[in-house]
């Protein structure tokens, strides 16, 4: 992404006057850098969605005393280190008041043994358009829902749900859906997508405080094909079914009425069901050989399409479900990330992109043309380009006269 600023240099008689403004980019940054003892594991995690939580009164907007030119909160850029990139990302939820920031940034590679370092640009002129993408999410990601006030699948799978009821309730990351475990849930049709065949991991943040049932489910229960996530009386329990195979996998369920990152991964390389609660694989394991069988009924979170009863009570946020199975140092990592952002990541202050002006000789005489001057763009992403006009390109300019002078440096 470029950076772009506009210097006009203003010579009266003799004497050169500099002033230097930012013009159609963004005005302020801050580096967030992630700790990588947060990181789990002996390799670095690609393609890894960070969530970035917190409050700054910088990101609040102009008119309540902060940096955000746009009321959404759009006049945001995350990038890399040094600016020069552009990471993907979507924002969850923005409070212009607050400076309350909730968005998740698809980091390319998460370093388990050095600090990793993105850079989060704000204050920009004129946005209108929401800059969220859903390549924030790679292809792995089979079905992402934040279920914060909007049921959209956050992918490019478009595996959108539809909302049956389901209360707005405050949630582990932002806000998530309350189920009364009789009558609500929430149904996201059967995109191919979310047909797994030979990898899954199926995960969620729960919050039971009301009956047992289905956490995520696309078959896996009774005579149906495919699989399922469910809180099953005190037990965690993993479903997956196909022709002529069916496997039923639990362990113990974590405490009632407080929130738990529960997942479970499976693949056809070792054939393993693994579960995971609170980002520590559990001890109990089983055996399934796969490939998955093909569901016919839709997926729904909270329920089971084909079977009365056992509809989920409590509440849920942030709904996932993958086509491969990723590492316990994945879940790991996912846990710590999303159970406590601020320990995850430390955001540094404010820095404003700036340029300045150094005169290497002022004007001799009246007449004379043997001024030299150089622009100097620091806090921006190098390299530079420079443009004065008339196709000269250089940093700096010699043999000049009393003059006005302008520069576009990007």
């Amino acid at each position: 992404m470029k950076r772009l600023f506009t210097l006009v240099l203003l010579w009266i008689t003799f004497q050169l006057q500099t002033s230097a403004q930012s013009s159609a980019d963004f005005i302020y940054f801050k580096d967030i850098t992630i700790d990588h003892t947060q990181v789990s594991g002996s390799s670095n995690l690609i393609d890894f969605p960070v969530l970035i939580s917190f409050t700054d009164a910088d990101l609040r907007t102009i008119g309540n005393g902060g940096k955000i030119q746009n009321s959404n909160g759009y006049d945001l850029l995350f990038t890399n280190s040094t600016g020069a990139t552009d990471l993907s990302f979507q924002i969850e939820s923005y409070n212009a008041s607050t400076g309350s920031l909730v968005a998740w940034v698809r980091v390319p590679s998460l370093s388990h043994n050095t600090n990793t370092v993105i850079r989060m640009y704000y204050g920009k002129p004129g946005v209108i358009t929401n800059p969220s993408s859903l390549s924030t999410w790679n292809n792995n990601h089979a079905g992402v829902w934040h279920l914060n006030g909007a049921f959209n699948d956050a992918t490019t799978n478009a595996n959108d749900g539809t909302n049956y009821s389901t209360g707005a309730t405050t949630g582990k990351i932002a806000g998530a859906r309350s189920l009364n475990g009789s009558t609500q849930y929430i149904d996201c049709a059967q995109g191919n997508s979310l047909k797994l065949t030979t990898g899954a991991t199926v995960s969620a943040w729960v919050n039971r405080t009301g009956a047992d049932g289905h956490i995520i489910n696309m078959g896996g229960g009774w005579t149906d094909f495919g699989y399922s996530l469910f809180w099953f009386g005190n037990s965690i329990r993993i479903e997956l079914q196909r022709s002529g195979e069916k496997t039923i996998a639990d362990n113990t369920a974590p405490s009632q009425n407080n929130w738990h990152h529960i997942a479970f991964t499976w693949s056809n390389v070792d054939n393993t069901i693994k579960k995971f609660i609170n980002g520590t694989q559990q001890a109990t394991t089983a055996i399934f050989n796969g490939p998955l069988g093909n569901p016919t009924q839709n997926l729904q979170i909270g329920k089971n399409a084909n079977q009365a009863g056992y509809t989920f009570g409590g509440n849920i946020d942030e709904a996932r479900v993958m086509n491969t199975a990723v590492s316990a140092a994945w879940l790991a990592t996912e846990y710590n990330n999303q159970n406590d952002p601020s320990s995850f990541y430390t955001v540094g202050e404010e820095q404003s992109l700036s340029v300045s002006i150094n005169i290497i000789n002022h004007v001799g005489c009246h007449g004379a043309t043997d001024a030299n001057i150089e622009a100097i763009a620091t806090n921006g992403a190098a390299p530079y380009e420079y443009n004065w006009g008339g196709g000269i390109t250089t940093a700096s300019r010699n043999n000049l006269s009393a003059g006005t002078y302008n520069v576009t440096i990007t």
